[in-house]
Protein backbone atom coordinates (compact mmCIF):
# COMPACT_ATOMS: atom_id res chain seq x y z
CA UNK A 1 0.00 0.00 0.00
CA UNK A 2 1.33 3.43 -0.92
CA UNK A 3 2.09 5.99 1.76
CA UNK A 4 -0.09 9.12 1.68
CA UNK A 5 -1.14 11.99 3.90
CA UNK A 6 -4.72 11.44 5.09
CA UNK A 7 -7.21 14.27 5.33
CA UNK A 8 -7.14 15.74 8.85
CA UNK A 9 -10.57 16.78 10.12
CA UNK A 10 -11.01 18.89 13.26
CA UNK A 11 -14.33 18.26 14.97
CA UNK A 12 -15.41 21.43 16.76
CA UNK A 13 -13.63 23.75 19.15
CA UNK A 14 -11.54 26.73 18.15
CA UNK A 15 -9.62 26.12 14.89
CA UNK A 16 -6.11 24.82 15.56
CA UNK A 17 -4.72 26.10 12.24
CA UNK A 18 -2.61 22.96 11.87
CA UNK A 19 -2.04 23.68 8.18
CA UNK A 20 0.51 26.31 9.26
CA UNK A 21 2.87 23.49 10.36
CA UNK A 22 2.01 20.75 7.86
CA UNK A 23 3.21 20.02 4.30
CA UNK A 24 1.49 21.98 1.55
CA UNK A 25 -0.18 18.87 0.13
CA UNK A 26 -1.77 18.04 3.51
CA UNK A 27 -5.53 18.72 3.52
CA UNK A 28 -7.03 20.03 6.78
CA UNK A 29 -10.81 20.39 7.12
CA UNK A 30 -12.66 22.13 9.95
CA UNK A 31 -16.24 21.37 11.01
CA UNK A 32 -17.80 23.53 13.72
CA UNK A 33 -19.50 22.11 16.80
CA UNK A 34 -22.85 22.91 15.22
CA UNK A 35 -22.02 21.11 11.96
CA UNK A 36 -20.86 17.99 13.80
CA UNK A 37 -23.57 17.75 16.45
CA UNK A 38 -26.47 18.56 14.12
CA UNK A 39 -25.10 16.00 11.62
CA UNK A 40 -25.82 18.45 8.80
CA UNK A 41 -25.95 16.61 5.47
CA UNK A 42 -24.68 17.84 2.11
CA UNK A 43 -22.24 16.66 -0.55
CA UNK A 44 -19.28 18.29 1.19
CA UNK A 45 -20.58 17.70 4.70
CA UNK A 46 -19.29 15.32 7.34
CA UNK A 47 -22.32 13.06 7.09
CA UNK A 48 -24.35 11.84 4.13
CA UNK A 49 -27.26 9.41 4.17
CA UNK A 50 -27.02 9.00 7.94
CA UNK A 51 -23.42 7.82 7.67
CA UNK A 52 -19.97 9.34 7.47
CA UNK A 53 -19.46 10.90 4.05
CA UNK A 54 -17.47 8.28 2.08
CA UNK A 55 -14.92 10.89 0.92
CA UNK A 56 -13.70 10.96 4.54
CA UNK A 57 -13.41 7.18 5.03
CA UNK A 58 -9.60 7.38 5.22
CA UNK A 59 -9.40 10.62 7.22
CA UNK A 60 -8.05 11.22 10.73
CA UNK A 61 -10.48 12.96 13.11
CA UNK A 62 -9.26 15.36 15.81
CA UNK A 63 -11.32 16.26 18.89
CA UNK A 64 -9.82 19.14 20.94
CA UNK A 65 -10.65 19.69 24.60
CA UNK A 66 -12.82 22.76 23.89
CA UNK A 67 -15.02 20.91 21.38
CA UNK A 68 -18.60 20.25 22.41
CA UNK A 69 -18.18 16.78 20.89
CA UNK A 70 -16.41 15.75 24.12
CA UNK A 71 -19.81 15.84 25.81
CA UNK A 72 -21.23 13.41 23.25
CA UNK A 73 -18.41 10.96 22.70
CA UNK A 74 -20.87 8.31 21.58
CA UNK A 75 -20.49 10.05 18.21
CA UNK A 76 -17.10 8.34 17.94
CA UNK A 77 -19.05 5.26 16.89
CA UNK A 78 -19.81 7.01 13.57
CA UNK A 79 -16.12 7.25 12.64
CA UNK A 80 -13.85 4.42 11.48
CA UNK A 81 -11.88 2.56 14.12
CA UNK A 82 -8.22 3.58 14.47
CA UNK A 83 -8.92 7.06 13.09
CA UNK A 84 -9.88 9.30 16.04
CA UNK A 85 -7.43 11.39 18.08
CA UNK A 86 -8.63 13.11 21.28
CA UNK A 87 -6.95 15.84 23.31
CA UNK A 88 -5.39 14.09 26.31
CA UNK A 89 -6.87 16.75 28.63
CA UNK A 90 -10.39 15.39 28.01
CA UNK A 91 -11.85 13.53 31.00
CA UNK A 92 -13.58 10.49 29.51
CA UNK A 93 -16.67 9.18 31.29
CA UNK A 94 -16.65 5.54 32.36
CA UNK A 95 -19.67 4.91 30.13
CA UNK A 96 -17.64 5.93 27.06
CA UNK A 97 -14.42 4.08 27.84
CA UNK A 98 -15.41 0.71 26.36
CA UNK A 99 -16.43 2.29 23.04
CA UNK A 100 -13.29 4.42 22.80
CA UNK A 101 -11.10 1.43 23.63
CA UNK A 102 -12.83 -0.69 20.97
CA UNK A 103 -12.39 2.11 18.43
CA UNK A 104 -8.71 2.37 19.45
CA UNK A 105 -8.96 6.12 20.03
CA UNK A 106 -5.53 7.73 20.40
CA UNK A 107 -4.75 10.46 22.96
CA UNK A 108 -2.31 13.29 22.22
CA UNK A 109 -1.47 16.69 23.65
CA UNK A 110 -3.17 19.50 21.69
CA UNK A 111 -1.64 22.30 23.80
CA UNK A 112 1.10 23.18 21.29
CA UNK A 113 -0.36 22.93 17.76
CA UNK A 114 3.09 22.83 16.13
CA UNK A 115 4.06 19.75 18.17
CA UNK A 116 0.70 18.12 17.47
CA UNK A 117 1.17 18.73 13.73
CA UNK A 118 4.64 17.18 13.88
CA UNK A 119 3.32 14.04 15.60
CA UNK A 120 0.44 13.68 13.13
CA UNK A 121 2.75 14.17 10.16
CA UNK A 122 5.34 11.70 11.48
CA UNK A 123 3.14 8.86 12.76
CA UNK A 124 -0.43 9.21 11.47
CA UNK A 125 0.20 8.74 7.76
CA UNK A 126 -2.05 6.51 5.67
CA UNK A 127 -0.70 3.16 4.50
CA UNK A 128 2.25 0.91 5.28
CA UNK A 129 5.78 0.48 3.99
CA UNK A 130 8.80 -1.70 4.61
CA UNK A 131 11.47 -3.86 3.04
CA UNK A 132 14.12 -6.47 3.79
CA UNK A 133 17.87 -6.45 4.00
CA UNK A 134 18.27 -9.93 2.47
CA UNK A 135 21.18 -12.26 3.21
CA UNK A 136 21.83 -12.60 -0.54
CA UNK A 137 23.01 -8.97 -0.31
CA UNK A 138 25.38 -9.67 2.58
CA UNK A 139 29.05 -8.97 1.84
CA UNK A 140 31.55 -10.84 4.02
CA UNK A 141 34.42 -9.04 5.70
CA UNK A 142 37.59 -9.65 3.67
CA UNK A 143 39.72 -10.45 6.74
CA UNK A 144 37.19 -12.87 8.26
CA UNK A 145 38.64 -16.36 8.84
CA UNK A 146 36.01 -18.86 9.99
CA UNK A 147 33.71 -21.59 8.69
CA UNK A 148 30.51 -20.18 7.17
CA UNK A 149 27.47 -22.28 6.32
CA UNK A 150 24.66 -21.10 4.06
CA UNK A 151 21.42 -22.69 5.22
CA UNK A 152 18.91 -22.46 2.42
CA UNK A 153 18.56 -19.11 0.71
CA UNK A 154 17.86 -17.00 3.80
CA UNK A 155 20.28 -17.92 6.62
CA UNK A 156 24.04 -17.64 7.17
CA UNK A 157 25.71 -19.50 10.06
CA UNK A 158 29.15 -18.47 11.32
CA UNK A 159 30.80 -21.33 13.24
CA UNK A 160 32.98 -19.62 15.83
CA UNK A 161 34.57 -16.28 15.05
CA UNK A 162 36.73 -15.13 17.99
CA UNK A 163 36.77 -15.93 21.69
CA UNK A 164 38.33 -12.61 22.69
CA UNK A 165 37.50 -9.58 20.58
CA UNK A 166 34.49 -8.38 18.65
CA UNK A 167 35.01 -9.19 14.98
CA UNK A 168 33.41 -7.67 11.90
CA UNK A 169 31.52 -10.40 10.01
CA UNK A 170 30.34 -8.30 7.07
CA UNK A 171 27.67 -5.83 5.94
CA UNK A 172 24.38 -5.69 4.11
CA UNK A 173 24.26 -3.61 0.94
CA UNK A 174 23.14 -0.08 1.87
CA UNK A 175 19.77 1.37 0.89
CA UNK A 176 18.94 4.98 0.05
CA UNK A 177 15.92 6.40 1.91
CA UNK A 178 14.35 9.24 -0.03
CA UNK A 179 12.76 11.54 2.53
CA UNK A 180 9.90 13.41 0.86
CA UNK A 181 8.51 13.82 4.39
CA UNK A 182 10.04 13.17 7.82
CA UNK A 183 9.79 9.48 8.61
CA UNK A 184 10.69 7.05 11.36
CA UNK A 185 11.65 3.45 10.70
CA UNK A 186 11.89 0.46 12.98
CA UNK A 187 14.24 -2.47 12.61
CA UNK A 188 13.93 -6.17 13.49
CA UNK A 189 16.71 -8.68 12.64
CA UNK A 190 16.25 -12.42 12.36
CA UNK A 191 19.29 -13.64 14.32
CA UNK A 192 20.40 -16.08 16.99
CA UNK A 193 23.44 -17.37 18.89
CA UNK A 194 24.01 -20.93 20.07
CA UNK A 195 25.14 -20.18 23.63
CA UNK A 196 25.37 -17.43 26.27
CA UNK A 197 29.10 -16.89 25.66
CA UNK A 198 28.57 -15.99 21.99
CA UNK A 199 27.52 -12.43 21.09
CA UNK A 200 26.21 -10.61 18.06
CA UNK A 201 25.87 -6.88 17.40
CA UNK A 202 24.23 -4.90 14.59
CA UNK A 203 25.69 -1.46 13.83
CA UNK A 204 23.22 0.73 11.95
CA UNK A 205 24.81 3.56 9.97
CA UNK A 206 22.72 6.58 8.89
CA UNK A 207 24.51 8.86 6.40
CA UNK A 208 22.59 11.96 5.28
CA UNK A 209 23.41 12.87 1.68
CA UNK A 210 22.96 16.65 1.94
CA UNK A 211 24.13 17.65 5.41
CA UNK A 212 26.69 14.80 5.61
CA UNK A 213 25.42 14.12 9.12
CA UNK A 214 26.42 10.63 10.30
CA UNK A 215 24.90 8.54 13.08
CA UNK A 216 25.67 5.01 14.22
CA UNK A 217 23.36 3.00 16.45
CA UNK A 218 24.43 -0.27 18.08
CA UNK A 219 21.90 -2.93 19.06
CA UNK A 220 22.96 -5.99 21.05
CA UNK A 221 21.85 -8.31 23.82
CA UNK A 222 18.15 -8.11 24.67
CA UNK A 223 17.78 -5.17 22.25
CA UNK A 224 18.04 -7.71 19.43
CA UNK A 225 14.77 -9.28 20.52
CA UNK A 226 12.63 -6.17 20.30
CA UNK A 227 11.84 -3.56 17.69
CA UNK A 228 14.44 -0.79 17.45
CA UNK A 229 13.05 2.60 16.37
CA UNK A 230 15.53 4.68 14.37
CA UNK A 231 15.80 8.48 14.71
CA UNK A 232 13.51 10.42 12.33
CA UNK A 233 14.93 10.66 8.82
CA UNK A 234 14.38 14.18 7.50
CA UNK A 235 16.56 14.15 4.39
CA UNK A 236 17.78 11.58 1.87
CA UNK A 237 19.83 9.11 3.87
CA UNK A 238 21.89 6.00 3.12
CA UNK A 239 21.14 3.24 5.64
CA UNK A 240 23.61 0.38 6.00
CA UNK A 241 24.01 -2.48 8.48
CA UNK A 242 27.24 -4.03 9.72
CA UNK A 243 27.25 -7.24 11.76
CA UNK A 244 29.83 -8.06 14.45
CA UNK A 245 30.32 -11.21 16.49
CA UNK A 246 32.35 -12.71 19.32
CA UNK A 247 32.57 -16.21 20.77
CA UNK A 248 33.24 -19.80 19.82
CA UNK A 249 29.61 -20.79 19.31
CA UNK A 250 27.41 -20.42 16.23
CA UNK A 251 26.01 -17.09 15.04
CA UNK A 252 23.00 -17.27 12.71
CA UNK A 253 21.79 -14.27 10.73
CA UNK A 254 18.77 -14.04 8.47
CA UNK A 255 16.90 -11.19 6.79
CA UNK A 256 16.58 -7.85 8.59
CA UNK A 257 13.12 -6.26 8.51
CA UNK A 258 12.81 -2.47 8.23
CA UNK A 259 9.33 -0.97 8.54
CA UNK A 260 7.90 2.55 8.48
CA UNK A 261 6.94 3.34 12.06
CA UNK A 262 3.69 4.70 13.49
CA UNK A 263 5.42 5.23 16.83
CA UNK A 264 3.35 4.18 19.84
CA UNK A 265 0.15 4.13 17.79
CA UNK A 266 0.47 0.84 15.95
CA UNK A 267 2.68 -1.55 14.05
CA UNK A 268 2.66 -1.12 10.25
CA UNK A 269 -0.78 0.53 10.59
CA UNK A 270 -2.64 2.36 13.35
CA UNK A 271 -4.19 -0.54 15.24
CA UNK A 272 -1.52 -3.07 14.29
CA UNK A 273 0.81 -4.95 16.63
CA UNK A 274 3.66 -7.42 16.35
CA UNK A 275 4.35 -10.27 18.73
CA UNK A 276 7.80 -11.85 18.99
CA UNK A 277 6.85 -15.38 19.92
CA UNK A 278 10.17 -17.20 19.77
CA UNK A 279 13.55 -15.60 20.50
CA UNK A 280 15.16 -18.08 18.08
CA UNK A 281 15.55 -15.91 14.96
CA UNK A 282 12.99 -13.47 16.45
CA UNK A 283 10.03 -15.34 15.01
CA UNK A 284 7.09 -12.97 14.96
CA UNK A 285 3.52 -12.65 13.74
CA UNK A 286 1.75 -9.36 13.12
CA UNK A 287 -1.91 -8.57 13.83
CA UNK A 288 -4.31 -5.76 12.92
CA UNK A 289 -7.77 -5.22 14.40
CA UNK A 290 -10.57 -2.98 13.17
CA UNK A 291 -13.86 -2.98 15.09
CA UNK A 292 -15.89 -2.07 11.98
CA UNK A 293 -19.56 -1.61 12.88
CA UNK A 294 -19.08 -3.68 16.07
CA UNK A 295 -21.77 -6.18 15.00
CA UNK A 296 -21.21 -9.93 14.36
CA UNK A 297 -19.33 -11.65 12.95
CA UNK A 298 -15.61 -11.18 13.37
CA UNK A 299 -13.93 -11.77 10.00
CA UNK A 300 -10.32 -12.98 10.09
CA UNK A 301 -8.14 -12.83 7.00
CA UNK A 302 -4.70 -14.48 6.83
CA UNK A 303 -2.28 -12.93 4.35
CA UNK A 304 -0.89 -15.10 1.59
CA UNK A 305 2.78 -15.27 0.65
CA UNK A 306 3.88 -11.64 0.86
CA UNK A 307 7.50 -10.63 0.24
CA UNK A 308 6.47 -6.99 0.86
CA UNK A 309 6.29 -6.06 4.52
CA UNK A 310 2.86 -5.52 6.05
CA UNK A 311 -0.74 -6.66 5.89
CA UNK A 312 -2.84 -7.87 2.97
CA UNK A 313 -6.56 -7.47 2.38
CA UNK A 314 -7.40 -4.30 4.34
CA UNK A 315 -9.49 -2.65 1.61
CA UNK A 316 -11.31 -5.89 0.79
CA UNK A 317 -12.20 -6.64 4.41
CA UNK A 318 -13.16 -3.07 5.31
CA UNK A 319 -15.76 -3.01 2.52
CA UNK A 320 -17.64 -5.81 4.31
CA UNK A 321 -18.15 -3.31 7.20
CA UNK A 322 -18.02 -6.00 9.91
CA UNK A 323 -15.22 -6.18 12.51
CA UNK A 324 -12.11 -7.81 11.12
CA UNK A 325 -8.63 -9.02 11.95
CA UNK A 326 -5.70 -9.20 9.54
CA UNK A 327 -2.86 -11.59 10.37
CA UNK A 328 0.47 -11.82 8.58
CA UNK A 329 3.47 -14.12 8.94
CA UNK A 330 6.57 -12.04 7.99
CA UNK A 331 9.21 -14.70 8.73
CA UNK A 332 11.84 -15.75 6.19
CA UNK A 333 10.96 -13.93 2.97
CA UNK A 334 7.19 -13.66 2.71
CA UNK A 335 5.98 -16.07 5.38
CA UNK A 336 6.36 -19.55 6.89
CA UNK A 337 2.75 -20.83 6.69
CA UNK A 338 1.90 -19.70 10.26
CA UNK A 339 3.38 -22.82 11.89
CA UNK A 340 6.18 -22.95 14.41
CA UNK A 341 6.70 -23.19 18.15
CA UNK A 342 3.88 -23.92 20.59
CA UNK A 343 3.94 -20.29 21.69
CA UNK A 344 3.68 -19.02 18.13
CA UNK A 345 0.79 -21.29 17.21
CA UNK A 346 -1.04 -20.59 20.48
CA UNK A 347 -0.86 -16.84 19.83
CA UNK A 348 -3.32 -16.91 16.90
CA UNK A 349 -6.37 -18.45 18.62
CA UNK A 350 -5.51 -16.44 21.76
CA UNK A 351 -5.58 -13.13 19.84
CA UNK A 352 -8.84 -14.04 18.09
CA UNK A 353 -10.51 -15.15 21.33
CA UNK A 354 -9.50 -11.83 22.94
CA UNK A 355 -11.07 -9.83 20.09
CA UNK A 356 -14.27 -11.91 20.27
CA UNK A 357 -14.48 -11.26 24.00
CA UNK A 358 -13.78 -7.54 23.53
CA UNK A 359 -16.63 -7.36 21.01
CA UNK A 360 -18.86 -9.49 23.30
CA UNK A 361 -19.47 -11.95 20.46
CA UNK A 362 -20.32 -15.62 20.72
CA UNK A 363 -17.23 -17.74 19.86
CA UNK A 364 -19.13 -19.11 16.84
CA UNK A 365 -19.58 -15.57 15.42
CA UNK A 366 -16.39 -16.02 13.47
CA UNK A 367 -15.28 -16.47 9.86
CA UNK A 368 -11.74 -17.57 9.01
CA UNK A 369 -10.43 -16.86 5.54
CA UNK A 370 -7.36 -16.66 3.35
CA UNK A 371 -5.87 -17.23 -0.07
CA UNK A 372 -2.98 -19.57 -0.92
CA UNK A 373 -0.66 -19.56 2.12
CA UNK A 374 -3.46 -17.83 4.02
CA UNK A 375 -5.80 -20.70 3.18
CA UNK A 376 -3.54 -23.09 5.11
CA UNK A 377 -3.80 -20.94 8.23
CA UNK A 378 -7.59 -20.50 7.95
CA UNK A 379 -8.11 -24.27 7.70
CA UNK A 380 -5.41 -25.14 10.25
CA UNK A 381 -6.67 -22.85 13.02
CA UNK A 382 -10.30 -23.71 12.35
CA UNK A 383 -9.57 -26.83 14.40
CA UNK A 384 -8.94 -24.58 17.44
CA UNK A 385 -11.65 -21.98 16.89
CA UNK A 386 -14.82 -23.66 15.50
CA UNK A 387 -15.86 -20.80 13.18
CA UNK A 388 -19.24 -20.62 11.51
CA UNK A 389 -17.49 -20.61 8.13
CA UNK A 390 -14.08 -21.04 6.51
CA UNK A 391 -13.68 -19.25 3.18
CA UNK A 392 -10.52 -20.03 1.23
CA UNK A 393 -9.07 -19.79 -2.25
CA UNK A 394 -6.28 -21.86 -3.83
CA UNK A 395 -6.08 -24.16 -0.78
CA UNK A 396 -2.70 -25.54 0.29
CA UNK A 397 -2.41 -28.22 2.96
CA UNK A 398 0.51 -30.56 2.13
CA UNK A 399 3.55 -28.50 3.06
CA UNK A 400 6.08 -31.15 2.05
CA UNK A 401 4.50 -31.62 -1.37
CA UNK A 402 4.64 -27.86 -1.98
CA UNK A 403 8.39 -27.89 -1.38
CA UNK A 404 8.98 -31.10 -3.37
CA UNK A 405 7.13 -29.70 -6.40
CA UNK A 406 9.57 -26.81 -6.66
CA UNK A 407 12.14 -28.96 -8.51
CA UNK A 408 10.01 -30.57 -11.24
CA UNK A 409 6.66 -28.77 -11.47
CA UNK A 410 7.79 -25.23 -10.56
CA UNK A 411 11.52 -24.80 -11.29
CA UNK A 412 12.76 -21.38 -10.13
CA UNK A 413 9.33 -20.54 -8.66
CA UNK A 414 8.66 -20.28 -4.92
CA UNK A 415 12.05 -21.75 -3.99
CA UNK A 416 11.57 -20.25 -0.52
CA UNK A 417 9.36 -23.30 0.12
CA UNK A 418 12.62 -25.27 0.51
CA UNK A 419 13.71 -22.88 3.28
CA UNK A 420 10.32 -23.42 4.85
CA UNK A 421 10.82 -27.20 4.72
CA UNK A 422 14.13 -26.72 6.54
CA UNK A 423 12.44 -24.58 9.20
CA UNK A 424 9.65 -27.14 9.76
CA UNK A 425 11.67 -30.37 9.76
CA UNK A 426 15.38 -29.52 9.78
CA UNK A 427 16.01 -31.32 6.49
CA UNK A 428 14.95 -31.85 2.87
CA UNK A 429 14.83 -35.65 2.55
CA UNK A 430 11.82 -37.68 1.42
CA UNK A 431 11.16 -38.47 5.08
CA UNK A 432 11.17 -34.73 5.88
CA UNK A 433 8.69 -34.13 3.07
CA UNK A 434 6.31 -36.71 4.53
CA UNK A 435 6.74 -35.26 8.02
CA UNK A 436 5.87 -31.80 6.70
CA UNK A 437 2.75 -33.19 4.98
CA UNK A 438 1.47 -34.43 8.34
CA UNK A 439 1.71 -31.02 10.04
CA UNK A 440 -1.69 -30.00 8.72
CA UNK A 441 -3.45 -33.28 9.44
CA UNK A 442 -2.21 -33.58 13.02
CA UNK A 443 -4.05 -30.35 13.78
CA UNK A 444 -7.02 -30.58 11.42
CA UNK A 445 -8.08 -34.04 12.61
CA UNK A 446 -8.57 -32.66 16.15
CA UNK A 447 -11.27 -30.24 14.97
CA UNK A 448 -15.04 -30.55 15.28
CA UNK A 449 -16.49 -29.12 12.05
CA UNK A 450 -20.08 -30.26 12.52
CA UNK A 451 -21.23 -26.61 12.68
CA UNK A 452 -18.78 -25.14 10.16
CA UNK A 453 -19.41 -24.35 6.50
CA UNK A 454 -16.52 -24.54 4.04
CA UNK A 455 -16.40 -22.35 0.91
CA UNK A 456 -13.48 -23.32 -1.33
CA UNK A 457 -12.35 -22.15 -4.76
CA UNK A 458 -9.46 -24.20 -6.12
CA UNK A 459 -7.32 -24.60 -9.24
CA UNK A 460 -7.85 -27.84 -11.16
CA UNK A 461 -4.21 -27.95 -12.30
CA UNK A 462 -2.61 -26.59 -9.14
CA UNK A 463 1.17 -27.05 -9.41
CA UNK A 464 1.76 -26.42 -5.70
CA UNK A 465 -0.59 -28.96 -4.08
CA UNK A 466 -2.72 -30.51 -6.83
CA UNK A 467 -4.83 -32.86 -4.70
CA UNK A 468 -5.41 -30.52 -1.75
CA UNK A 469 -9.08 -29.85 -2.44
CA UNK A 470 -10.02 -33.44 -3.26
CA UNK A 471 -8.32 -34.88 -0.17
CA UNK A 472 -9.81 -32.19 2.06
CA UNK A 473 -13.29 -32.63 0.60
CA UNK A 474 -13.14 -36.43 0.98
CA UNK A 475 -12.13 -36.07 4.64
CA UNK A 476 -15.00 -33.68 5.42
CA UNK A 477 -17.60 -35.82 3.63
CA UNK A 478 -16.47 -38.93 5.48
CA UNK A 479 -16.14 -37.40 8.94
CA UNK A 480 -18.62 -34.49 8.91
CA UNK A 481 -21.29 -35.36 6.35
CA UNK A 482 -23.55 -32.58 7.68
CA UNK A 483 -20.96 -29.82 7.17
CA UNK A 484 -21.69 -27.91 3.95
CA UNK A 485 -18.79 -27.78 1.47
CA UNK A 486 -19.45 -25.25 -1.28
CA UNK A 487 -16.79 -25.29 -3.94
CA UNK A 488 -15.77 -24.15 -7.38
CA UNK A 489 -12.90 -25.38 -9.54
CA UNK A 490 -11.14 -23.16 -12.05
CA UNK A 491 -8.90 -24.28 -14.89
CA UNK A 492 -5.28 -23.34 -14.40
CA UNK A 493 -2.21 -23.61 -12.21
CA UNK A 494 -1.82 -22.15 -8.74
CA UNK A 495 -1.04 -18.59 -9.77
CA UNK A 496 -3.54 -18.43 -12.64
CA UNK A 497 -6.94 -16.68 -12.65
CA UNK A 498 -6.30 -14.73 -9.45
CA UNK A 499 -8.96 -12.13 -10.30
CA UNK A 500 -11.60 -14.83 -10.72
CA UNK A 501 -10.54 -16.48 -7.47
CA UNK A 502 -10.82 -13.19 -5.55
CA UNK A 503 -14.16 -12.42 -7.18
CA UNK A 504 -15.63 -15.76 -6.07
CA UNK A 505 -14.00 -15.41 -2.64
CA UNK A 506 -15.70 -12.05 -2.04
CA UNK A 507 -19.05 -13.29 -3.35
CA UNK A 508 -18.96 -16.17 -0.86
CA UNK A 509 -18.13 -13.80 1.98
CA UNK A 510 -21.16 -11.69 1.07
CA UNK A 511 -23.37 -14.76 0.78
CA UNK A 512 -22.30 -16.12 4.19
CA UNK A 513 -22.78 -12.72 5.83
CA UNK A 514 -26.26 -12.46 4.33
CA UNK A 515 -27.26 -16.03 5.14
CA UNK A 516 -26.08 -16.17 8.75
CA UNK A 517 -25.94 -12.54 9.87
CA UNK A 518 -28.64 -10.77 7.84
CA UNK A 519 -26.16 -8.40 6.20
CA UNK A 520 -26.97 -7.14 2.73
CA UNK A 521 -24.82 -5.90 -0.14
CA UNK A 522 -25.53 -3.97 -3.32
Amino acid sequence: MAISNPILIQLGGQPLHLADWLPEDQTVVYFSDQEVLSETENEAGLFLGGKLNSQYDQARFLIPADSKVVNQLELVAKFPANSVVIDDRVAVNESDRALLRLQNVRYLSFQVPAELARELNLNFFQGQAGFLFHTRDFQYAAELVTEIEQRGATQLIFHGVSDTKLQWLGSFTSRLFEAQVPAQWELMPECDVSDDQTEIEYHIHLDATQSNHHQTLVIKGDQLHQTTVLPPITENTNVSLSVFGRGTGDITIGPVHLRRSHGQHGFMMIGGENQILDRHLNQELIFYFNAGDRQPPLNVYFSGYRPNEGFEGQFMMSRLEAPYVLINDPRLVGGDFYVGSKELEASIPKYIHERLAELKFDPHDLILSGLSMGSFAALYYAADLKPIAVIVGKPLIHLGTIAANSRIKRPDDFDVSLDMLLSWTGGTTDEDIQRANQIFWRKFKTGDFSRTQFDIVYMKDDDYDQNAFQVLNDYLIQNFPGAPVIHKGLIGRHNDQTNEVVKWFISQYQRVLTQYFNRHFD
